[in-house]
């Protein structure tokens, strides 16, 4: 297999495993906020919610025939890493010294249930503020973080698992996602592999993008 057929194989990968991943993701976001406001708390059901629509993207993205096949085996391929990474972020406690304390309660919250929506008056913080001085008059109190896109995945993968640490898999997971899509959109370009690994690389580790986006 010739170099220049190879870079194509693998545009034609990565970019659906980033597409798919990245539209699962979202299409969890909206439709748990949909869901919140008919009174439905987090679920596992709302899975389904990631599933349906990446399959789908993963069915319109990937090249060739079999693609019934393929976007299943992609599919597979990601509910697997997804798996993978909320098993190794449970592995590992976050104390959360900068005084972000706040989010673990919030997305502690939403897992146990809580619908922000129909029971407004619960605060994420407001309980943590009588023991934490950093909490106190702090812009974290009320933020909003309940609705914030990492939370409410994080919410949901510790959920599914009952484990609150699960939930930090948001974070490589969306850079999962970012190296895709980059890698992706960057060999279609024809540029040097080389160059689509390091600027996807780039693109997937940025704490900016990733991390502080979600929330």
């Amino acid at each position: 297999m010739s170099s220049e057929s190879s870079k194509f194989y693998i545009s034609h990968f990565f970019w659906p495993l980033g597409v798919s991943l990245l539209s699962g993701c979202l299409v969890l976001y909206a439709a748990t906020l949909g869901l919140f406001a008919l009174g439905v708390s987090i679920t596992a059901w709302h899975g389904l919610a990631f599933l349906f629509p990446a399959w789908i993207v993963a069915w319109l993205t990937l090249p060739g025939p079999a693609r019934v096949r393929k976007s299943a085996w992609l599919l597979a391929s990601l509910m697997g890493l997804c798996g993978l990474l909320a098993g190794i972020a449970s592995q590992f406690d976050d104390l959360s010294w900068d005084g972000m304390n706040a989010r673990i309660e919030s997305v502690l919250g939403l897992s146990a249930g809580w619908n922000p929506v129909k029971d407004p008056a619960f605060q994420e913080g407001t309980r943590l503020a009588e023991t934490n001085p950093y909490l106190r008059g702090s812009f974290v109190v009320q933020s909003g973080y309940q609705y914030s896109f990492g939370n409410l995945l994080a919410a949901y993968l510790a959920h599914l698992t009952g484990n609150l640490n699960a939930g930090k898999a948001v974070t490589p997971i969306l850079a999962v996602a970012s190296f895709g899509i980059a890698f992706g959109g960057l060999a279609s370009l024809a540029l040097p592999g080389g160059w689509c690994l390091a600027l996807a690389l780039l693109a997937a580790l940025n704490p900016v993008a990733i991390a502080q986006s979600s929330s």
